[in-house]
């Protein structure tokens, strides 16, 4: 993660350069950019609880409008969100596609206390990545989006179904509300999470 955060930062110092700003420098850009992108989301999917690790008491934390923060992965489009296309991934070790793979509508929470540090300085990168993510094609297959969950039943009424709301957000700000929700264990808009950062100087 460290190394592919220096190399990005070194890349776009030379990519504001004149002489350096061609048409292969611009896809050293595009492949750099990418893989920073694809190492988050790896540790992101890593460091995410799963339902059947939650118990009753630990369960995903609305916010006070009782909104939830749900995560769905589609990692064959991920595979295909290239710019070399999916032939780039032949042979590739297929333990970050079970990782990913996972990840089918999972509420997120609160990681647990040992990754928690982890999520922290995934934090810290994220936002650098959300700040710095100017150039490159980033995967498809991400999907975000908040529940409003059924409000306890009354007797002799019907129960309300539960709200859904799709996120249209960026990757590099669906990763960073993410990542948010894991380390603070509760669901916020995204604004609030950039201007927290902001303000933090994650």
């Amino acid at each position: 993660m460290d190394v592919l955060e220096g190399l990005n930062e070194k890349i776009r110092k030379r990519f504001k350069t004149p002489k350096l700003s061609n048409s292969n420098f611009a896809k050293i850009c595009k492949h750099a950019s990418l893989a920073w992108c694809r190492c988050i989301l790896i540790k992101l999917a890593s460091i995410t609880p799963l339902p059947e690790s939650m118990d009753s008491t630990n369960q995903p934390a609305p916010l006070s409008n009782g909104l939830l923060l749900y995560v769905d992965l589609q990692p064959d489009e991920l595979l295909i969100s290239s710019p070399d296309g999916p032939a780039q991934f032949k042979g590739l070790d297929m333990n970050w596609f079970e990782t990913l793979n996972r990840i089918k509508n999972i509420p997120i929470k609160q990681t647990s206390e040992e990754n928690l540090e982890t999520a922290v300085t995934l934090m810290k990168s994220t936002y650098n990545f959300y700040r710095e993510s100017s150039c490159g094609t980033f995967p498809s297959g991400i999907n975000l989006y908040t529940v409003t969950p059924s409000h306890v039943p009354i007797e002799g009424l019907p129960q309300a179904p539960p709200v859904i709301e799709t996120l249209d957000l960026s990757i590099p700000r669906k990763l960073l509300l993410w990542v948010y929700t894991l380390v603070h264990g509760r669901y916020s808009n995204i604004s609030s999470v950039v201007k927290y950062c902001d303000e933090m100087k994650v």
